[in-house]
């Protein structure tokens, strides 16, 4: 006895466009990001003397983006910061500026 499987999938999605969170946000660095940073950049923490990497500045963090660690430790993993995960409206801001190149604007 033999059994034939078939299996038929279709989507419609004419005249509808897929947009992401990103495309309706306007994610910028001094505006969006660079405040989340303070919060980063306390004495003890990612100042420049202590944890790795400077997040006073825009190059220290755009250099923890273009690693990969921002997004993994941040976005991820969710262990920093130490006190616990960033609330959602600030991760997708993170995400979307990390997917749109972290620009310096």
């Amino acid at each position: 006895m033999s059994f034939i499987l078939f299996h038929f999938s279709c989507s419609k999605d004419v005249g509808r466009v897929k947009s992401s969170l990103c495309d309706s946000l306007d994610v910028k660095y001094s505006v969006d990001i660079a405040p989340i940073m303070i919060n980063c950049s306390t004495p003890g923490c990612h100042d420049g003397t202590s944890a790795p990497g400077n997040f006073t500045t825009y190059a220290g963090v755009k250099a923890k983006v273009d690693e990969g660690k921002m997004k993994s430790r941040v976005l991820i993993i969710k262990d920093m910061p130490p006190a616990g995960p960033l609330p959602d409206s600030l991760l997708q801001k993170l995400d979307c500026w990390i997917k749109n190149g972290a620009p310096n604007n």
